[in-house]
């Protein structure tokens, strides 16, 4: 929440009292944001019509809460079919797995379509044992990158 207001007061300063940036600057400002949060093991891609946000590392805590913030903006901005990218998702704890059900339950109630694509096959076990693969749409093969 800090670095929300931190964010905002910036904008402000800069003149930009609404919280958005002008039009010039929104496209470098997105550019930037999608830059910084690659340390946070996440990146969107487009994949043909369809967004793609990609994971790495441990879908845990930290993972779980970026992806619920992502998964809010994506669902904000109007996305209405979009897919997580588990190729590079190692492991993951509770908190992961709730994420991505959080994820799932606020695409519905949007009215938006989530897939997930590539799970390893210890991942996939786990979607398995917890019948969460009867859930989700899971397409096989990793998006390509952009």
């Amino acid at each position: 929440m800090e670095s929300h207001a931190k964010a905002l007061g910036a904008r402000a300063h800069l003149g930009w009292a609404d919280g958005a940036a002008p039009a010039p600057w929104a496209a470098a400002l997105g550019r930037l944001q999608a830059w910084w949060r690659q340390g946070d093991g996440v990146t969107w891609h487009q994949g043909g019509a369809v967004p793609c946000l990609r994971l790495a590392g441990r879908l845990d805590r930290r993972l779980g809460a970026t992806l619920r913030a992502e998964a809010r903006e994506a669902l904000a901005r109007g996305t209405r079919r979009w897919q997580i990218d588990l190729t590079d998702v190692t492991a993951w704890d509770a908190e992961g797995l709730a994420a991505l059900v959080n994820a799932l339950d606020h695409s519905e109630q949007a009215g938006a379509t989530l897939e997930l694509r590539a799970p390893s096959p210890p991942i996939r076990r786990v979607l398995a044992r917890t019948q969460l693969h009867r859930m989700f749409v899971i397409i096989d093969a990793p998006a390509r990158a952009a």
